[in-house]
């Protein structure tokens, strides 16, 4: 299993703060997350407007990481601080 966490307004998106779900064999973070609008329509809009930072197993990565079983992935906003 991969556990998708969400943050900030993805978190309110989903509905909940921790999915799990089957990785495909070589899937792309992005491919994984795709997989999800089906289900939870309000993340894909928020994915497509590009406003998202993706880290897995706590270290930040692009959408064409693979990832693989026992994954921890979190999906949050961009921060920025002054």
């Amino acid at each position: 299993m991969i556990r998708i966490r969400f943050f900030a307004g993805f978190r309110d998106e989903v509905g909940k703060a921790e999915i799990e779900v089957e990785p495909r064999g070589g899937a792309t973070l992005g491919e994984l997350l795709e997989g999800l609008k089906e289900n939870y329509p309000g993340l894909g809009k928020v994915l497509e407007e590009g406003n998202a930072i993706f880290a897995l197993n706590q270290e930040v990565v692009e959408a064409n990481t693979r990832v693989k079983d026992g994954d921890e992935v979190a999906v949050f906003p961009p921060v920025s601080g002054g």
